[in-house]
C-alpha cells in the first residue's frame, strides 16, 4: 500500500512539473496545440473554461467559434485593432459599442487591454447573453463592461433570433416565429449614444445581416459621424439593403475593407455594391471600417 502512494506521489509530481513547464513555453504554436489536445479530451463536458492568465473564457463545447476562441483565446479582436491603428486612436477614444457581442471576444480584451475605458454590450441570444455576463465577472470587469440582453433595430418591438448550425455567432433575426427560435426585445441605437461623439467611442457591430436595419434606428447616431466597424456579409441582406442604407451613406465619406490592405474608398452607394458583389460569390465576408 505505501508503494503504491509513493508510485501515485513520483506520478503527481511529474505531472505537476509538466504543467509548471508547459506554463513557462511562450511558443504560440505549442500552447494553441496543447489547448487543442485539452480541448479534445473535455469535448464531452457542456461548459469549458479557457487555459488563459490573461483572459479567461467560459465557453460552450460543441461550438465553432468557441472552439476557436478556446484554442487561440482569441476569436475577432485582430479586427478592432486593426481598426483603431487606421483611426490611429487616442485615448480619449474612451468607449466601445460592441453590437453582437457574443459572449465577449472583442469587448473584454478592448477594455482588459485598455485598448477602451468601458463598453457598452449588445447580445440578443440568450445563451450567449449568460456567457457574456459569466466572462465579464471572470475577467472583474463588472466595472467596466455594461451588458444589454437587447437586440438593436430600426425601432423598439419584439421580433424572433435563431440559430444556425453548430456556430453560436451565427444567430440571425427574423420575423416570424417558427421552430426553435427565441423572442426577443428591440431597441434602438440612438437611446444609447445621447453622451456620446466621434471623439469618444466607436461602433463594433456583428448582426449577421441585421445591420441596415439598426442603421435606420440609428439615424442620431449616424448624424455624430462616430466611426464604425461592421461585418459585411451581403449574402444575408436583403434586396432593400443598400436603400436602407442609404442615410448612413449620405453622412459618412470613406471605408477601408479590413480583410486587405488596400486604400481607403469612397463610401458610396456605386463603391459597395461592387464590394457586394465581390464577396457575394462564395457567399464570403468581410469587415469594413466606416468612417468621416
Amino acid at each position: 500500500m505505501k508503494l503504491k502512494r509513493k508510485f501515485f506521489r513520483i506520478i503527481e509530481s511529474i505531472i505537476y512539473k509538466i504543467l509548471i513547464l508547459t506554463k513557462k513555453i511562450k511558443n504560440k504554436s505549442f500552447v494553441q496545440s496543447l489547448n487543442s489536445a485539452i480541448y479534445k479530451d473535455q469535448f464531452h463536458r457542456v461548459y469549458l473554461l479557457s487555459n488563459n492568465e490573461e483572459i479567461r473564457y467560459l465557453v460552450k463545447s460543441g461550438d465553432d467559434i468557441a472552439k476557436y476562441l478556446y484554442i487561440n483565446n482569441s476569436w475577432n479582436f485582430h479586427v478592432l485593432e486593426k481598426a483603431c491603428k487606421i483611426l490611429k486612436k487616442k485615448k480619449s477614444v474612451s468607449t466601445l459599442i460592441n453590437i453582437g457581442a457574443h459572449i465577449g471576444s472583442t469587448c473584454i480584451p478592448a477594455v482588459k487591454y485598455n485598448l477602451f475605458k468601458r463598453s457598452i454590450a449588445f447580445e440578443p441570444f440568450k445563451t450567449n447573453f449568460n456567457l457574456l455576463k459569466t466572462n465579464i465577472f471572470l475577467n472583474g470587469l463588472e466595472e467596466k463592461i455594461e451588458p444589454h440582453n437587447v437586440a438593436l433595430s430600426n425601432k423598439k418591438k419584439k421580433l424572433f433570433i435563431k440559430q444556425f448550425g453548430p456556430n453560436s455567432g451565427d444567430c440571425r433575426i427574423i420575423f416570424k416565429n417558427s421552430k426553435n427560435t427565441q423572442e426577443i426585445n428591440c431597441h434602438v441605437l440612438d437611446q444609447y449614444t445621447k453622451k456620446l461623439n466621434k471623439n469618444n467611442s466607436i461602433i463594433f457591430m456583428y448582426a449577421q445581416g441585421h445591420e441596415p436595419e439598426i442603421f435606420l434606428g440609428a439615424k442620431k447616431t449616424i448624424k455624430k459621424r462616430i466611426p464604425i466597424i461592421t461585418e459585411f456579409m451581403p449574402s444575408l441582406f436583403n434586396n432593400k439593403w443598400i436603400q436602407k442604407m442609404s442615410y448612413l451613406i449620405r453622412n459618412y465619406k470613406y471605408f477601408y475593407d479590413l480583410k486587405k490592405n488596400e486604400n481607403k474608398k469612397n463610401f458610396t452607394a456605386k463603391e459597395l455594391e461592387n464590394l457586394k458583389n465581390e464577396y457575394i460569390v462564395n457567399k464570403d465576408y468581410t469587415d469594413i471600417l466606416i468612417l468621416n
